[in-house]
């Protein structure tokens, strides 16, 4: 894999999912484990910027978003859940996404087309929802997509396995991040 056309997309991680008492941990959704991701990824993005691979942050406001059949209340224009728990001058790009796809009526696809990525290496929250939805329609779009093992994380850990194995059997490739980047170039 050459770094040239390679990008690490980070998806979620902001205050909603990574913060106590945060309007996502009031509907009883844990938080420690997004938490100390957020942590790992951000020693992580030193790494990958060492490899000359740009940083993609995926947010989410979910200002008009239906979760079966109602309004989403977390991650709200005007709320800090919106926030990014990472210094926004790590990424070389942020995306705002209104679901749970980070391609979806966003700006993905033209900064990745436009920046010359083929490969798109996936972080953040939730294995399960936000990064298997992306992953999924980056590979849709004829990207080569890696799902970061070790940076990814979901509040429910069959899902999260499912999730992996499940995107690994059919949709593309799974990797733990050192491993990764051992091999690019």
């Amino acid at each position: 894999m050459n770094s040239k056309n390679t990008a690490l997309i980070v998806i979620d991680i902001q205050k909603d999912f990574c913060t106590k008492g945060s309007a996502y941990n009031k509907l009883g959704y844990p938080i420690e484990h997004n938490f100390a991701l957020a942590k790992k990824i951000n020693k992580a993005i030193k790494q990958f910027r060492d490899k000359n691979i740009p940083i993609y942050f995926i947010l989410s406001n979910y200002d008009d978003f239906v979760i079966k059949g109602d309004k989403c209340v977390f991650c709200l224009s005007g709320s800090k859940g919106t926030e990014p728990c990472l210094p926004e001058e790590k990424a070389d790009r942020i995306i705002i996404k209104k679901t749970h796809d980070g391609f979806y009526n966003t700006k993905l696809d033209f900064f990745l087309k436009k920046d010359k990525v083929k490969n798109i290496l996936i972080a953040g929250i939730s294995t399960s929802v936000c990064v298997d939805s992306t992953a999924r329609s980056g590979v849709a779009r004829g990207y080569n997509v890696v799902v970061l093992s070790n940076l990814v994380a979901s509040r429910n850990k069959d899902f999260h396995k499912f999730a992996l194995d499940n995107f690994k059997n059919n949709f593309g490739e799974v990797d733990n991040s050192k491993n990764l980047l051992k091999k690019i170039k």
